[in-house]
């Protein structure tokens, strides 16, 4: 549950947050208002996941002398003509239908001289914000496809998928010609990453 959620519902109802649970328990309804009050906002909860599952990764290749840091929504949003810009410049000078999906981790294989730009998905269920994920991966290879450098790695990495789901997504690579490109969830990744450009 959201705690601030469930700390303004205790304000306004005028009651503790036992005896809020414990109606609920009795109650049905008050059961549905009280989960729907204090939902965590799926959105939200996904980009934390995202940022804890681009940690791990970090943590996992530093050793390795790859570096991999979280962007922010807005440090980094490809251009559909190639750019790649801060969101609030990409705003001053382009329309938002030419602002694709912004990074969400960028990084450095410092040994290679090859950097790392890519974003990541924790997909839960299917449906609604999760279902835009498809779209916004193949925009990002099409966009790859035609301004792509050669000295950057583009990863698309989605967790959470079923094997099938998952595959439907690395097929999507071999619609493009694209060699410098990593789609799969983040074990998958980690393991790419040490084989092809690990300290042994």
């Amino acid at each position: 549950i959201n705690p601030k959620a469930m700390d303004r519902l205790v304000a306004w109802t005028g009651h503790s947050r036992t005896s809020l649970i414990e109606e609920a328990n009795t109650n049905e309804l008050v059961s549905k208002l009280l989960s729907y009050c204090t939902a965590i906002n799926a959105s939200r909860q996904g980009t934390k996941d995202e940022a804890y599952v681009i940690n791990g990764i970090a943590n996992a290749l530093k050793k390795h002398n790859i570096a991999i840091n979280n962007l922010s929504t807005d440090e980094l949003v490809p251009i559909k003509n190639g750019d790649i810009l801060p969101r609030l410049q990409a705003k001053k000078n382009f329309s938002k239908n030419e602002l694709l999906k912004s990074f969400d981790f960028a990084g450095k294989i410092a040994d290679h001289n090859v950097d790392i730009l890519g974003f990541a998905k924790v997909c839960i269920g299917q449906g609604g914000h999760q279902d835009n994920v498809y779209m916004e991966t193949t925009a990002l290879l099409e966009w790859v496809q035609k301004h792509g450098v050669a000295t950057t790695l583009y990863v698309v990495l989605v967790d959470g998928l079923t094997d099938d789901a998952l595959n439907k997504y690395k097929n999507l690579k071999s619609n493009y010609n694209l060699k410098k490109v990593f789609i799969g969830n983040h074990i998958e990744f980690q393991d790419y990453m040490i084989q092809e450009y690990g300290k042994q």
